[in-house]
């Protein structure tokens, strides 16, 4: 039996009561992903990061921290997460059906639209010609952008409720087959838009990509791709179609940002600075890391790194940090300025929770995040429960978690707190039926 059909998903029909199974693509299974893609970049990644940062054009000047220690507990990190996600994916998930009303979906794209607005409204009417600059790649523009721009914080936040509204949209739509009215196709359409903006003015790439992959996800679970044969191959292979034109899309964004502005004069083409930027981030990201444990004492047990969302958090987030004294980022940013190069500022998503918590912390940490996202991944397979609306932002975590942590970040956070205030106001909960007609589609 094939990956792709030994994974299936329960769906319970909008019009009756019966329950359709419906194979799910191999990677849509969080330890799958991990084992099969995540963790053989991870080894390149340690491979090749002495190499890469002996001999490279893009100005990253730095010694080499890494090594086997901390390639122990880097790539012994991805393995607790990927063993506890292959747990939590077990069996069957006890939560009732969760739908939500079209309110829902209103209030998501009102919240968000209304976020963008405020950031880059007064902008657009008192100096156009800098948004237009950063879009037609004007030199040095994206940076006045983000000086220019209006940000503030928990009310622009509000932008990631997008990423909630394609969690549900899709879900309804391309999963349970319901006929949406068609405001809500536009409202997609002016969310991607909006997405799209925002990565080209503000140099800020993520903002279409975490929107872009849970709607692909969710795509490849319903019926729509499994009919002509290019499609149904598009559905078994997105990750590795996504990996492949990853430079491409990061070459894109980058152009405007710092291609024209630096690198064009330091590289013989465009494409040997991409694909050395590109690998460059993820291996800065582990180097970078590693070299501020060696400048660091740890753990801290203060959960800066591994619980940013709560120290990003309006009121809460700066009284906390003050109370116990967490300082990690700004720490990080002096290590980077002295010891390595301060243009490349990510942290891993694994090594920051050992920081936080040690050795033994930082696995019981990575375990319970393996365990989450496997009950996450059964709770969206089997369509039950609010969790299988949280999944795909989870599923997109493991994307980015050799760079950093997208699930310990305000940004995933509050794309999950637009969810629970839609499901406050607007959620459904259908009473379990003990007694339900089944029928079986295998989906190739």
């Amino acid at each position: 039996m094939s990956l792709a059909s030994s994974s299936q998903a329960a769906v319970e029909g909008v019009a009756g009561g019966a329950v359709v199974q419906r194979a799910s693509p191999w990677w849509v299974h969080p330890a799958r992903l991990l084992a099969i893609v995540v963790l053989p970049i991870a080894i390149v990644v340690c491979l090749y990061t002495a190499d890469v940062i002996n001999h490279n054009r893009a100005n990253y000047s730095a010694p080499v921290f890494f090594n086997a220690y901390y390639a122990a507990l880097f790539l012994g990190g991805l393995l607790i997460l990927t063993v506890f996600a292959l747990v939590g994916a077990r069996g069957n998930s006890g939560a009732p059906s969760v739908s939500f009303g079209n309110g829902a979906l209103d209030f998501l794209f009102i919240a968000c639209l209304t976020a963008y607005a405020i950031w880059f409204g007064p902008m657009l009417a008192s100096a156009p010609e800098v948004l237009l600059g950063a879009i037609t790649a004007e030199s040095g523009a994206v940076y006045d952008v983000r000086e220019l721009s209006t940000r503030l914080p928990g009310i622009t936040t509000l932008t990631q409720f997008g990423v909630a509204y394609v969690c549900i949209y899709a879900i309804r739509k391309f999963v349970n087959g319901e006929r949406l009215p068609r405001r809500f196709d536009v409202f997609l359409a002016i969310i991607m838009g909006a997405a799209i903006f925002r990565a080209l003015v503000n140099s800020e790439r993520i903002a279409l990509v975490e929107v872009a992959i849970p709607l692909l996800v969710i795509l490849c679970k319903g019926a729509q791709l499994t009919g002509a044969r290019p499609l149904r191959i598009f559905r078994q292979t997105l990750p590795l179609l996504i990996l492949g034109a990853s430079p491409v899309f990061f070459t894109l964004f980058e152009y405007n940002r710092s291609w024209i502005n630096h690198y064009q004069y330091e590289y013989d083409s465009l494409l040997e600075f991409a694909l050395e930027r590109f690998g460059l981030y993820y291996i800065t990201s582990v180097n970078n890391f590693c070299g501020f444990l060696d400048h660091s004492a740890w753990p801290t047990f203060t959960g800066e790194w591994s619980l940013l969302w709560l120290y990003r958090f309006p009121l809460i987030g700066p009284a906390l940090a003050d109370l116990v004294g967490a300082d990690s980022g700004a720490a990080f940013e002096t290590f980077l300025k002295e010891y390595a190069t301060d243009e490349f500022n990510n942290p891993t998503g694994i090594l920051i929770v050992y920081h936080d918590w040690g050795v033994f912390g930082g696995v019981l940490f990575l375990a319970a995040y393996g365990l989450f996202a496997g009950l996450a991944y059964r709770a969206f397979e089997q369509s039950r429960g609010l969790l299988q609306y949280i999944y795909p932002i989870v599923f997109y975590s493991f994307f980015e978690i050799l760079r950093i942590g997208y699930l310990y970040d305000g940004r995933s956070i509050a794309a999950v707190i637009g969810l629970g205030i839609a499901y406050v106001g607007w959620g459904k909960r259908a009473k379990m039926r003990r007694h339900t007609a089944t029928a079986r589609l295998a989906l190739p």
